[in-house]
């Protein structure tokens, strides 16, 4: 996967998503990643925003209702709290996946 595959969604985020395609580019984030692992590699933001922000701003949550920026690495669509937020696996979103996803 090329890493100028982002999504335009990653390319121009702010703030917290900025800091997040940083690290990665940066390698100080490895795809794919865990919320601790955001933390790890971008402190400074509040707990809850590592553990809700992934899952809330991902494409694969059948309730976004705001912009996609990750997508979920798993074998299953996760069930509320299952796997809990903490232990879900994501990377940042590609152009590939929302084809693939419109596609699927």
């Amino acid at each position: 996967m090329k890493a100028n595959d982002f999504h335009v969604n990653i390319i121009n985020g702010k703030d917290f998503i900025s800091e997040i395609l940083e690290a990665v580019k940066k390698g100080t984030l490895k795809e794919p990643f865990y919320p601790k692992d955001i933390k790890k590699a971008v402190p400074g933001w509040g707990i809850r925003t590592y553990i809700q922000f992934p899952w809330k701003h991902c494409l694969q949550n059948k309730d976004l209702d705001t912009t996609a920026l990750f997508y979920y690495i798993g074998e299953d669509y996760p069930e509320p709290k299952n796997p809990i937020y903490q232990n879900r696996l994501y990377r940042l979103l590609r152009n590939s996946d929302v084809n693939q996803f419109l596609v699927n």
